[in-house]
């Protein structure tokens, strides 16, 4: 369980870096980084932190495309 672990904080890192998710990458990093031990003691505490940064991520990249798309809304096309 450990190594499915760190390889999905691994794509989640490398997902989430590639769409500047700063706060998701950097606590997927966090988690490759954590022994079997550290992972077990605090897995709900982790799991908790998981769902609050996946929720700040998914509001935050929410306001990001509303924000383009009333941008692009706002621009004549071109031609």
């Amino acid at each position: 369980k450990y190594e499915a672990v760190k390889d999905s904080a691994h794509a989640l890192r490398g997902g989430a870096a590639s769409v500047g998710a700063t706060l998701l990458t950097q606590f997927a990093g966090r988690l490759e980084k954590m022994s079997p031990d550290a992972l077990r003691i605090k897995a709900a505490q982790l799991t908790e932190e998981l769902l609050s940064v996946s929720t700040r991520t998914l509001a935050m990249l929410d306001d990001y495309l509303a924000e383009r798309g009333h941008r692009q809304a706002q621009t004549p096309p071109s031609g």
